[in-house]
C-alpha cells in the first residue's frame, strides 16, 4: 500500500484541470497521481479506457512534463507479457 501525500493529491488536482479523464473518473487520476509521486516507473492496469489508453498517457505526462514529475507508462498485463 502506497500513501496518499500532499504531493500526490496536488498531482491529481493538476490532472483534474488539464481534464485527462472526466470528473467522475477522478480516483484512476489519484491511482496515477501516487504511482509517480513514488517514482515507480509503470502501472499496469485492464482500466484501457481510462488508465491503458495512449491518448492518455499523452495527456497525464504533458501534465507530469509541466509540474517537473517524471514521465508514467501505463500498460496493459497483455502489453506487459508480450501476449
Amino acid at each position: 500500500m502506497l500513501d496518499v501525500t500532499p504531493e500526490a493529491l496536488e498531482l491529481a488536482r493538476h490532472y483534474h484541470a488539464a481534464r485527462v479523464v472526466p470528473p467522475r473518473f477522478q480516483d484512476d487520476l489519484l491511482h496515477v497521481a501516487v504511482a509517480v509521486c513514488q517514482r515507480m516507473e509503470m502501472i499496469v492496469s485492464w482500466n484501457m479506457k481510462h488508465l491503458a489508453n495512449p491518448n492518455r498517457v499523452t495527456r497525464i505526462n504533458a501534465v507530469n512534463r509541466a509540474y517537473g514529475w517524471p514521465m508514467m507508462r501505463i500498460h496493459t498485463p497483455q502489453e506487459v507479457l508480450g501476449l
